[in-house]
């Protein structure tokens, strides 16, 4: 996916999203005898008021790009000194971001505008609306921007909780105009490019299924084992095969070893107070971000944690690079630069504003005009605040709405599924009888107004 938001000149291979697995069957073609090889089929033609705050890090010269999403803004950063080089002001925040061979590109807030970042300029060089789609993850590869994509607006679905199609959108990394659409059946909430191939991960309705594409033919594999999930799910990608953190076991890594075709190896997390919340492969380690802003570098060889490192309190981005692993912790507006062969935090720097320190008993303010929440007559107690977590509920099978405006007349965004963690943006509202609640999905980033749940039981569970 597969997802946020740290990164460098230096090439980066941003690799995102969440297990039980079952046997796969092929999207559209015949799966092979033998699992494809991670070497591609064909040759891919490429497309075609700084303040020095540290000694230089031993990393490439660069820059390292990342978002505050407190401040709303992509920042720009000398990546041996940490000294700001760029501000660029974005009203609706960030959902994805990437740096490729060819340049850099991100997507805005609501998932419906794409961005080409000048990096020589300092500034958004381009923006484009790819009509019939939200933008939900980003790749770079040699044939172009590789974009997970849902269907906009959502087609009205005769039966509940029925996908509503999805895929993968090639897109020139230049013009910024789609050049083909693979259909995946459902929504990608996650993409990556390693070794000639197109990895990807469809979510809908709690289940998550993993494909390989060929980017040239445009072929769509599934792996023998291990492509269905159950719950979110990311992905990263190595030599090794593919690493895989899932919602449903969130205190494990598993390995899959595509190349070899051996059997799923499951890596317990040992040490990791939080849940497994994303993974990224670079160099020699795979690295592990937990909920709770804590980085675990993992030996692919001896399949084990080496290092833990308890960097931040809480909500946090990570990009892992061979020289130096980056993470931004959206609580405190820091950025950590980890050292993978010394394993140890090199600096902290601050990036702006930090997130507002929540309080025990937060105030809540109601959505303009509408009534105190002990008016309602929902029939049951609210058990969520701003600024808490909380978890899609498993019963009933159903995903959560996500509407434009509280209540049922709202504009339907799209879908929330089951296991998926959001973060309590704003509220409560209530409104037809429901308690409604601003969220942001921490897996797609979907932002809306949901339902609580009805007067039969709760659809948003609070995580501790």
């Amino acid at each position: 996916m597969k997802q946020t938001w740290c990164l460098i000149t230096v090439c980066l291979l941003l690799i995102l999203t969440p297990g039980c697995s079952f046997t796969g069957q092929p999207a559209g073609e015949t799966v092979p005898s033998t699992e494809p090889s991670l070497q591609p089929s064909v040759s891919p033609t490429p497309i075609g008021t700084p303040t020095p705050t540290i000694e230089p890090l031993p990393v490439a010269p660069g820059e390292i790009w990342l978002v505050n999403e407190t401040d709303h803004a992509l920042l720009c950063f000398d990546a041996q000194t940490l000294a700001q080089k760029a501000v660029i002001d974005l009203e609706d925040g960030l959902s994805a971001l990437i740096q490729g061979k060819h340049g850099i590109w991100a997507v805005d807030g609501s998932g419906k505008q794409l961005m080409k970042i000048d990096p020589q300029q300092h500034k958004v060089a381009s923006q484009v609306s790819p009509a019939g789609y939200t933008l939900l993850a980003l790749a770079a590869g040699d044939e172009g921007l590789w974009a997970g994509v849902q269907p906009d607006p959502l087609p009205a679905g005769e039966v509940p909780g029925a996908s509503p199609g999805g895929g993968l959108l090639l897109i020139d990394q230049n013009s910024l105009e789609p050049v083909t659409f693979i259909s995946l059946g459902a929504p990608v909430s996650d993409v990556e490019v390693y070794g000639g191939w197109v990895w990807a991960v469809t979510s809908w309705n709690g289940l998550s299924s993993i494909y390989i594409i060929d980017p040239v033919s445009f072929a769509v594999y599934q792996p023998d084992q291990g492509s269905l999930w159950y719950g979110a799910t990311r992905i990263a990608v190595s030599d090794a095969g593919m690493w895989v953190i899932n919602a449903m076991s969130p205190a494990a890594l598993a390995l899959l070893p595509v190349p070899s075709g051996a059997n799923q190896v499951l890596i317990p997390l040992e040490g990791m107070r939080g849940n497994a919340y994303d993974v990224q492969a670079a160099g020699s380690s795979v690295w592990v971000l937990s909920d709770r802003g804590e980085v675990l570098k993992i030996d692919p060889l001896e399949r084990k944690v080496k290092a833990i490192f308890p960097v931040s309190r809480s909500e946090a981005s990570l990009t892992a690079t061979e020289e130096m692993v980056w993470l931004v912790s959206q609580w405190d507006g820091m950025i950590y630069a980890i050292s993978p062969d010394e394993e140890r935090v090199m600096v902290m720097v601050t990036t702006g504003n930090r997130k507002p320190t929540p309080t025990l008993t937060p105030t809540i303010t109601p959505y303009p005009t509408e009534a105190q929440l002990p008016d309602c007559q929902a029939g049951y107690a609210t058990r969520l605040k701003v600024g808490a977590r909380a978890i899609v509920e498993s019963e009933p099978a159903l995903p959560n709405r996500i509407r434009e405006e509280p209540g049922l007349e709202g504009k339907m965004l799209g879908f929330i599924q089951q296991y998926e963690t959001v973060t309590v943006l704003a509220g409560p509202v209530c409104r037809d009888n429901w308690v409604w609640w601003k969220v942001r999905s921490e897996q797609s980033y979907i932002v809306g107004w949901t339902a609580e749940g009805d007067e039969e039981t709760y659809w948003l569970k609070p995580l501790e």
